[in-house]
């Protein structure tokens, strides 16, 4: 798993590459010069509003992450403000699998790990590495509105939100 996760990811870097040169990016002819996270079946992209980590629009220029590599495996960091995606939890503790996902420094604070796996074909799940039952997946605020929020989830509840490809 470790090499396909290894190998899609040089995949995404070069894709990453192409798409500095020639400005598309996927079926959503987004132009970007590095690597985002896009949800397929939400047309929505991993952004910023303040210190929270909102799902978005695909166009703001917050929604431009890498994935980097640390200690073998792979922390989500926001190329335009330096800050890494961390879990903030009243209760204590590093990994519950609820609370709330704040972005701080990726330096001087403890770092939340994630490993890319596939879900099916190039559409990834990222699942946190220290506690492989909690994954990114977003909460729906209200179901008759379109706002939607990131959090941390059960890995096993396999709805649409939890589906992300790199872009």
């Amino acid at each position: 798993m470790k090499s396909r996760i290894k190998v899609a990811l040089a995949l995404a870097a070069s894709l990453a590459a192409v798409m500095a040169v020639d400005g598309t990016a996927h079926a959503q002819q987004i132009s970007r010069s590095h690597v985002i996270m896009y949800n397929a079946q939400k047309n929505t992209c991993l952004r910023t509003n303040g210190n929270e980590v909102t799902l978005g629009s695909c166009g703001d220029a917050a929604a431009q992450w890498n994935i980097i590599p640390d200690d073998g495996y792979n922390e989500i960091q926001n190329v335009a403000t330096g800050t890494c995606l961390e879990h903030y939890n009243q209760a204590g503790g590093m990994f519950p699998v609820s609370g709330e996902t704040y972005l701080m420094s990726c330096a001087g604070n403890p770092r939340v790990l994630w490993d890319a796996d596939f879900v099916y074909n190039n559409v990834f799940l990222f699942q946190n590495h220290e506690d492989p039952s909690i994954c990114l997946d977003s909460g729906q605020q209200n179901p008759a509105s379109s706002g939607f929020w990131l959090e941390f989830n059960n890995c096993h509840l396999n709805n649409a939100y939890q589906q992300w490809e790199l872009a």
